[in-house]
C-alpha cells in the first residue's frame, strides 16, 4: 500500500485505466452502468470494502471495485472485441490470465501499480469490464463517485495515428 494513497486517487487512477482499456476498442465504445440492451442488469455506482473480511472496526485498508458494461460490442462481435482487450492488456505488459475459452468467456489483468481489471461476458453475449483498486489506507476513505458514463473520446488523428495513450 502507497503510504500517498487515498481512495480518491485511487479512483482517478482507475478511472484512466478504463479509459486505457476502452481506447483498445473502437471509437465508437462506451462503458456505461446501464445497458439499453439488458435494462434490467444494471451496475451500481460502486463501492468501496475493506481489505479483510474481519474489519469488523473498519481501520483497516480498503479497496474500490465497480463495473460497467461494454456498449458497442454485440453478443455477434463479442468474442472478437474481448480478444482485443485481452492481446491489448498483454501487448503493455499486464499479467493478464484467461479464464476460459467457451462462453461465457472472462479473463483478468493486473497493472504493474496493482489495480485489476476483468472482462467478462455474459451468458447473452454481452461484455461487461470491472475494475478495482489496489488497498488505501481507510481514513482516507471517501471521493467523487466515477462517471455513469466513459465515452471513448480518442480524436481522429490519435485513431489514424496510432499515438500511443499510456496511462501517466
Amino acid at each position: 500500500m502507497s503510504p500517498e494513497a487515498t481512495e480518491a486517487m485511487a479512483r482517478r487512477r482507475l478511472h484512466q485505466y478504463f479509459i486505457e482499456t476502452l481506447h483498445m476498442l473502437p471509437p465508437n465504445f462506451t462503458l456505461s452502468l446501464h445497458n439499453p440492451a439488458a435494462p434490467l442488469a444494471r451496475f451500481h455506482t460502486g463501492i468501496t470494502l475493506p481489505c479483510d473480511d474481519n474489519d469488523d472496526d473498519g481501520i483497516g485498508p480498503k479497496y474500490f471495485d465497480i463495473s460497467y458494461w461494454i456498449l458497442g460490442s454485440t453478443p455477434e462481435t463479442s468474442d472478437l472485441h474481448f480478444d482485443l482487450l485481452v492481446r491489448g492488456w498483454r501487448q503493455r505488459g499486464w499479467t493478464t490470465k484467461p479464464d476460459r475459452d467457451a462462453r461465457p468467456r472472462a479473463a483478468y489483468t493486473r497493472t504493474p501499480d496493482s489495480y485489476g481489471l476483468t472482462i467478462q461476458q455474459s451468458i447473452n453475449g454481452y461484455l461487461s469490464l470491472s475494475g478495482s483498486t489496489p488497498p488505501f489506507p481507510s481514513d482516507t476513505a471517501g471521493a467523487n463517485p466515477l462517471p455513469a458514463t466513459i465515452e471513448n473520446s480518442l480524436s481522429e488523428r490519435q485513431i489514424n495515428g496510432g499515438s500511443d495513450l499510456g496511462v501517466g
